[in-house]
């Protein structure tokens, strides 16, 4: 099962990688807008809220294994929230129809 599970994480690294070569000058032409944009920030703060937990789940903060574990579960549901948050807007812009407007939607963005 473990293998299945690992040549299906290859094949999604493979499909994605193709797909980035394709549109290479598209994607380094619209870099700068898509790394401030607002979804953006929001994947920024989901992983450092994830990169916070691992102090606490690896226990590199002295502290009582309890309060030290609340900690590590509540940072990973707050950066699953911002994860879940900005995957949002781009839902809603679908269901509104927006990306039609765009010439190029990148990933449910439309810049």
């Amino acid at each position: 099962m473990e293998v299945v599970v690992r040549l299906c994480v290859v094949l999604v690294w493979i499909v994605l990688g193709s797909y980035l070569l394709r549109h290479w000058e598209e994607l380094w032409r619209r870099r700068l807008p898509l790394l401030i944009s607002m979804n953006s920030f929001l994947v920024y703060l989901g992983i450092f809220f994830y990169m916070a937990s691992w102090f606490f789940d690896k226990s590199v903060i002295p502290v009582n294994p309890d309060v030290s574990q609340l900690w590590e579960e509540l940072l990973q549901l707050s950066a699953t929230v911002f994860f879940f948050v900005s995957a949002l807007r781009p839902l809603s812009r679908e269901a509104r129809g927006e990306d039609r407007k765009c010439a190029t939607a990148i990933a449910g963005h439309c810049l």
